[in-house]
């Protein structure tokens, strides 16, 4: 790490710190469970959503100083307990800017130790204190800038940040977005205010809506999707203009650029225009031609995908645990299965035998809303820590119900157990589909059109499996780059958002892999399993031998050497082949060592955090469980990037799919990759889309093994006439190949009629088994950067490779 280069970044950053009073145990929210600290902090995350992330934003120019943010950079949020304020002391004193926040009930004695070290702003949730700025002040914004801009005549002086040494909180003359004041819309109106360079202005012609009141309720969900769909397509619209004008600004403007712009009838005197004036009237309607012209528009962007749910079971659990206080299940149905932006009651759900039962069903309901609103609110306010910086579009969805959920999730995994012999297979991939649909159900059929046709990357925030959500008839994970952090339990968010702050480089010289073998070669039921994972191992290392790495394989079936061995190796990557479950009754996922269990709480205790975990073991990432499963807790314990089972996991596929996505690797280090792969989650996304297309090989294959025949035994390469038919269909885009997968593949085994009757048998009885979506992306692997190597290696082909070696 470069000393120089991380004084200098830290110095062009703004941190912002939250400093909060000691958690009370019980004390978390009821249904997501999250710190009451947290949902406490959610002015102050509104009032950060107006100030910049780094410097640069408010020195440069518009639109590149607010649009061009590089990737690693983030807002620097830190919650800090009171008690450890004297720990951070030296942060505050060298932390030029920024500001404090503390929320109400911190110590006088606190507040005045952090003033004296600091010359950051203090601002406190609350009035009457002396020397600090109150949260309540209505010109706190503008109070802000003006202390900064005092101090930035200070730094800048010494320190060459950027080409311009002028204060702008207020980069342009366009206005402010008009838009009602509501939380779920929050985090997409204050990206286009960000978008049109606003800071001090942000939400400065927000209105405020009166309640939903049930005679207009349908009219106000309707406008609930009309209003974020428009926004999402003015984010877009907004960027493609400021991007292009980034471009005119930097020199790089180019033909392609003319064209593409001619298409919506924008010309470079029209960018050059809003860039001299920026004025709001121009610079709407440059943004109102791009709209006008929608179906020509292409432009890519990252998403970020808030779909909010209540874990019936976790709810349940908690609730029998009152016992005699429990509260009635009519009531919780009520916030647990809502599923609508607003919420109307139904009266009838109050009644009692008396009228004092009565009215205690008011207080507890109204109480059990009031609850779910702060939650949901607060899960709106993440947009600052999870999109602002990068100006994409935010969506906080409606509520997906629980109770359906949770029945159809406990069906699924009921199906998962040994479906092949109890010919169950169309069962499950009937369940997932179901599944996909109702999660499906939160979204606008518009917003899931308007994501199919711009997202390039997608991070999901949610306890679901979103990424089975179909677009267009594609899984979201195979549609584009994917990755999901769950929201219970919600401190997670925090500290997930943390390490987002900072990326990771993976190269040849850094990468180191242990991988743990931990079934038993004496029990004659791991007999075969064991043996598929020496065999993981010898795949891998043939891989790595072609960049000079060997990885750390170790054996063992002792809970104490499993921890001392990861601990003592400190693996870049970590890979767990084994045996795990999700204990129903304990209700916390599980991996086994030996005749011993370690827990997901136990897992979590480990001082190394891998960058990378690879669960090879069944259940662990369950669906019909509580959120203590074991890769929710390897994420929330500091791994970047996790990848975790929902169901039992076939040995064969567990490591078919952790090979391909090592080989992925190894092919970016040998420069043999496309050029495309240069992320973490590109290696992901490839994966997923290799065994997505492998999955209809895996169902050919049983399909003919029951009749006593291999697909091996047929003139037919289904790989190579996959790429060549899809080509001669007009297919040029990779996601069409993969859209259109069964329609190929049935074009390719019809070219043996035998084959093609058994391929449409497949289809017509919902035979293919979509195990590509067995395993969840957790974190952020879009954080972790893949250095390409020099060398160019060239590797068994996938048709040769798999059809070869990870096929019965």
């Amino acid at each position: 790490m470069n000393i120089e280069n991380e004084i200098k970044r830290h110095i062009r950053l703004f941190h912002y710190f939250i400093i909060m009073t000691e958690e009370k145990a019980g004390k978390d929210t009821i249904f997501n469970r999250i710190s009451r600290n947290l949902i406490g902090s959610k002015m102050i995350l509104n009032t950060i959503s107006h100030l910049p992330a780094w410097v640069d934003e408010y020195i440069g120019d518009w639109p590149n100083a607010t649009m061009y943010m590089p990737y690693d950079i983030n807002y620097q949020i830190h919650y800090i307990y009171e008690s450890n304020t004297l720990q951070v002391v030296e942060m505050f004193k060298f932390t030029p800017f920024g500001c404090v926040f503390v929320m109400e009930n911190v110590s006088a004695q606190t507040i005045e130790t952090i003033r004296k070290v600091t010359q950051m702003p203090v601002v406190y949730d609350g009035e009457g204190m002396q020397g600090v700025l109150s949260l309540h002040e209505p010109n706190l914004v503008s109070i802000l800038h003006k202390i900064w801009r005092e101090q930035t005549k200070n730094w800048v002086s010494s320190i060459p940040l950027t080409r311009r040494q002028t204060w702008l909180p207020n980069k342009t003359k366009i206005k402010s977005l008009r838009a009602p004041s509501i939380a779920f819309l929050d985090p997409l109106t204050v990206s286009i205010d960000r978008i049109r360079g606003l800071y001090e202005s942000t939400q400065k012609r927000r209105y405020k809506v009166n309640p939903c009141t049930a005679d207009i309720f349908k009219e106000k969900e309707i406008e609930a999707d009309k209003l974020i769909n428009e926004y999402i397509r003015r984010i877009l619209a907004e960027k493609l203009v400021t991007i292009n004008m980034g471009y005119l600004q930097e020199g790089s403007f180019d033909d392609n650029d003319r064209y593409r712009l001619s298409l919506i009838n924008i010309t470079e005197s029209n960018l050059q225009e809003i860039a001299k004036d920026k004025d709001d009237k121009r610079y709407n309607r440059i943004v109102d031609a791009v709209l006008n012209k929608w179906d020509k528009v292409t432009i890519n962007s990252e998403f970020v995908l808030c779909v909010p749910s209540i874990n019936y079971h976790l709810i349940d659990m908690l609730n029998k645990s009152l016992k005699k206080d429990k509260l009635p299940k009519k009531l919780l149905r009520q916030v647990y299965d809502h599923a609508n932006y607003y919420q109307v009651v139904d009266a009838t759900v109050i009644e009692a035998e008396s009228e004092d039962k009565k009215v205690q069903n008011f207080i507890q309901l109204n109480g059990l809303i009031i609850e779910r609103g702060n939650e949901l609110q607060f899960l709106s306010s993440l947009h600052v820590l999870y999109s602002l910086a990068r100006r994409v579009p935010y969506i906080r969805t409606r509520n997906v119900p629980a109770s359906n959920f949770y029945r159809l999730a406990a069906a699924l995994s009921a199906y998962s157990n040994d479906m092949e012999e109890r010919n169950r297979i169309p069962d499950f991939t009937t369940g997932m589909k179901q599944i996909s649909e109702h999660i499906q159900e939160a979204f606008h059929i518009e917003t899931t059109k308007l994501i199919a046709k711009h997202a390039s990357r997608v991070k999901v925030i949610s306890d679901l499996p979103v990424e089975w959500m179909e677009l267009e008839g594609l899984p979201l994970c195979v549609a584009c780059n994917y990755s999901r952090v769950p929201i219970t339990p919600g401190n997670g968010l925090i500290s997930h958002s943390n390490t987002m702050n900072r990326e990771f480089t993976l190269t040849q010289e850094n990468i180191k892999v242990l991988m743990i073998n931990a079934l038993s070669k004496e029990d004659d039921r791991d007999k075969g399993l064991f043996r598929l994972g020496r065999e993981l191992c010898a795949e891998i290392n043939h891989y790595f031998k072609l960049i000079g790495k060997e990885i750390v394989y170790v054996e063992t079936n002792d809970k104490k050497n499993f921890f001392e061995t990861i601990e003592k190796e400190e693996p870049i990557i970590f890979i767990y082949y084994g045996h795990g479950s999700y204990d129903v009754n304990d209700m916390i996922g599980k991996l086994v060592i030996g005749n011993e269990t370690v827990t997901a709480i136990e897992l979590e205790q480990l001082s190394w955090k891998p960058i990378i975990a690879l669960l090879g073991a069944c259940e662990t990432q369950v669906m019909h469980g509580t959120h203590l499963n074991v890769a929710n807790l390897f994420m929330g314990s500091g791994c970047l990037s996790v990848l975790g089972t929902y169901f039992p996991v076939n040995g064969l596929h567990a490591l078919s799919f952790i090979a391909n996505i090592l080989r992925h690797l190894v092919n970016c280090f040998a420069n043999a990759a496309p050029e495309y792969l240069e992320r973490w989650d590109d290696v992901i996304l490839q994966t997923y889309r290799t065994q997505y297309l492998m999955d209809s090989m895996h169902a050919m294959d049983r399909y003919l093994e029951r009749r006593g025949k291999k697909l091996s035994h047929y003139p037919v390469k289904p790989f190579q006439l996959f790429w060549e038919r899809g080509k001669d269909k007009g297919y040029f885009n990779l996601v069409d190949f993969y859209r259109n997968r069964d329609e190929i593949f049935q074009e390719v085994f019809d070219t043996v009629p035998e084959l093609g009757d058994a391929y449409r048998s497949i289809l017509s009885n919902n035979l293919i088994l979509p195990q590509s979506l067995y395993y969840s992306s957790l974190g952020s692997p879009d954080k972790i950067i893949i250095q390409r190597g020099q060398t160019v290696q060239t590797f068994e082909d996938v048709d040769n490779h798999y059809l070869g070696r990870f096929r019965n």
